[in-house]
């Protein structure tokens, strides 16, 4: 196998692993990047797509049922009691160590050169909280 084969079998290869799933990894194009995630919600820096450093930002709010709300660290569940036939309103705050799907945060995907070189995950404030 040519050398340059070998490349666009493993260019293909990675691209089809980085479809397949939902996060970006290190080594990813900006248009990698932007078909698994969408448009940034904030851009830092040059354009990343003609190879200028820049860091993508996406603000990410926890994923709620419905009948929840999410204020002020605490929150508020409203669950159907079968017996009573009643709506019961929950109350209870939230504990980060066990529940971080419950905290608002944001993904930062950095580049260098035209490619992902890090991702990370950080807790956010939350506009609402």
């Amino acid at each position: 196998m040519t050398r340059a084969l070998a490349l666009i079998v493993g260019l293909v290869s990675f691209t089809l692993a980085a479809c397949q799933g939902t996060d970006v990894a290190p080594g990813a194009t900006p248009d990698t990047v932007y078909r698994l995630r969408g448009q940034p919600t904030r851009v830092i820096g040059g354009e990343a797509a003609r190879g200028a450093d820049a860091t993508w930002i996406y603000h990410e709010e926890p994923v709620l049922a419905p009948n929840e709300s999410i204020l002020g660290g605490f929150r508020r569940r409203v669950v159907y009691d079968p017996v009573k036939h009643t709506d019961n309103v929950i109350v209870e705050p939230i504990d980060t160590r066990t529940q971080p799907n419950l905290v608002t945060h944001d993904v930062r995907v950095t580049f260098r050169g035209g490619r992902v070189v890090d991702v990370e995950r950080v807790a956010s404030p939350s506009p609402n909280g």
